[in-house]
């Protein structure tokens, strides 16, 4: 506005005189009484518009450092640690719980690369690939990594960064946010390491518990084989009582034979190795051989029990010992907690 004026003045000027005709007689009245004060009108407008531009920009500045010192005071208070660096990656920005996570205080670090302060040499070749991620705008998630304090220790921290652009899109930064994991991760891996020596216990446990079970079946197996054949009156005759004997001995031998194939079954299940061994399974002959390896549990006192077997039942293709021993554990069952009533 000012320059209008000063070009308005010399207009006026020659204006004045082309209208009155005599440039030489009106000239010195027009430039005194006309023109100053139209000067100074548009001057005193132009003056005064600057000053509202100028309290403006005051209110601005005001309203900015308010903002910026309340940010400040933000990023001071923030119980994780705040790391600002310029585009070169280089800090200009460290606020004070990084100062508590590594020791060093902001003066310390500013104007520093991280390789010079807190990223160890094995670490600089992610870390130069997270710099090239966040040049290229790419904002990174959680992750985390090893990094040193000032007095040499090694710690484990979780970083998360954000690039930072001007409104032309320029690339001029990087907001980063840390805190210190290392209790954390060291007790994680210190129970991934309890979990593993765990299951090589475990595998241990199953082995032991898979050749026991295989070195009792092996005697056992001949002690109801001489047994069978005592029975079948291979070393002579016998009389009732010594049959019953045997039978029942038969019986708790198989029942014992049984037990240990069954702990073997456990075994192979903790260990992922059940295998089935599949054949076509007459169901009456199977509920028969429980009904009879059942026979002394069924004699309880007060107990009345009842067997029946449909007629029509028909042939399975299945694993013949596990059904039978579901059953029989079943009945087992029934019949040992059943005090009294039936079954």
């Amino acid at each position: 506005l000012q320059t209008v004026s000063a070009v308005a003045t010399v207009a006026l000027y020659f204006l004045s005189f082309a209208l009155a005709g005599r440039f030489e007689t009106a000239a010195p009245g027009m430039h005194q009484f006309l023109g100053p004060p139209i000067a100074a009108a548009l001057a005193v407008a132009g003056a005064r518009r600057s000053d509202r531009i100028r309290r403006e920009l005051f209110r601005h500045d005001a309203e900015r450092e308010e903002l910026l010192a309340r940010l400040q005071m933000i990023l001071d208070r923030m119980p994780i640690g705040c790391i600002i660096q310029d585009a070169e990656f280089r800090y200009t920005y460290w606020n004070p719980a990084a100062e508590e996570i590594f020791g060093y205080r902001f003066d310390e670090v500013r104007g520093k690369h991280p390789f010079e302060v807190i990223t160890p040499p094995g670490e600089r070749d992610t870390a130069l690939r997270s710099f090239e991620r966040l040049a290229a705008g790419e904002v990174l998630g959680a992750g985390t990594g090893e990094n040193l304090t000032r007095d040499g220790r090694v710690i484990v921290c979780e970083w998360k960064a954000t690039p930072l652009h001007r409104r032309d899109g320029r690339f001029v930064g990087v907001l980063s946010m840390c805190q210190d994991i290392t209790v954390r991760q060291r007790a994680s891996e210190a129970r991934a390491a309890l979990l593993e020596d765990l299951q090589a216990a475990n595998r241990l446990k199953s082995d032991f518990v898979a050749t026991m079970s295989h070195e009792l079946r092996t005697p056992l197996n001949v002690m109801l084989g001489y047994n069978d054949l005592l029975l079948e009156h291979a070393y002579g005759p016998l009389v009732d009582e010594q049959h019953q004997i045997l039978r029942r001995i038969a019986d708790s031998g198989r029942e014992l034979l049984e037990l240990i194939n069954a702990t073997l079954d456990v075994s192979r299940l903790e260990g992922g190795r059940v295998t089935l061994a599949l054949d076509t399974v007459d169901l009456r002959e199977l509920l028969e051989q429980v009904r009879k390896e059942t026979s002394e549990a069924q004699r309880k006192p007060g107990l009345q029990v009842t067997w029946h077997a449909a007629d029509d039942l028909p042939a399975l293709r299945t694993d013949g010992m596990k059904v039978k021993m579901i059953l029989k554990n079943l009945v087992s069952n029934a019949l040992k907690f059943t005090d009294g009533g039936s079954v």
